[in-house]
């Protein structure tokens, strides 16, 4: 497939004058969302099975395949972007698996002081 032929890659801008238009653009950034979503889960849990679907032209959805290739880079396919790679930078909280909390008030407060620490994964086209 042609990487400017999937919908999520930059393209030619669209006319904003009429309804079809403006719901292209809606359905796009939709699927911009989806796609940032899906992948963020399956990064923060290093589980491929939750990268989801990647929206592809007429409306098709793929199933999109992330295999890690070293500690902290993956590649992805379908490529839904425009560039050649992307590298992402966020703070995680590292939680203990079996850590539970009594009331909310608690979870927050442990949530709110946990130290931060600052990860960084990269993505390429596989």
């Amino acid at each position: 497939m042609r990487r400017d032929a999937n919908p999520l890659a930059a393209g030619p801008a669209l006319p904003t004058d009429s309804a079809a238009a403006r719901a292209v653009a809606v359905a796009r950034a939709q699927g911009r969302v989806a796609v940032a979503d899906a992948l963020s889960l399956a990064l923060c849990f290093a589980d491929p099975s939750k990268a989801g679907e990647a929206p592809m032209e007429e409306g098709r959805k793929e199933p999109m395949r992330l295999a890690r290739l070293g500690p902290a880079r993956w590649s992805l396919a379908p490529w839904p972007f425009a560039v050649e790679e992307l590298v992402l930078r966020y703070d995680g909280i590292r939680l203990a698996e079996d850590l539970r909390w009594e009331d909310e008030e608690a979870m927050r407060r442990d949530l709110r002081e946990a130290p931060r620490t600052p990860l960084t994964e990269t993505l390429v086209p596989g």
